[in-house]
């Protein structure tokens, strides 16, 4: 299992944007639980699902960063 994104930070921006999970959900073909167990990891967000929600959120590269990969940088980084 994928130890998935920083949930706080991606529902801080859906507060940001005004949106609510299953407003998230619905934009990107998904069930709210579909969007769930994407953001606890236990699935993975696609490419397309990453870039839509960067849209979607008006975010930019550095906040997906964050968002999706900061972790994975940290660990590779501590190898």
């Amino acid at each position: 299992m994928d130890k998935g994104v920083k949930v706080n930070e991606l529902k801080a921006e859906l507060v940001r944007n005004d949106l609510t999970q299953y407003e998230l959900a619905n934009s990107l073909g998904l069930s709210k639980s579909g969007l769930w167990k994407k953001m606890q990891g236990h699935n993975s967000f696609t490419l397309d699902e990453v870039r839509a929600i960067k849209n979607i959120l008006k975010l930019n590269n550095e906040k997906i960063i964050e968002i999706f990969l900061n972790w994975k940088l940290s660990i590779v980084n501590k190898r």
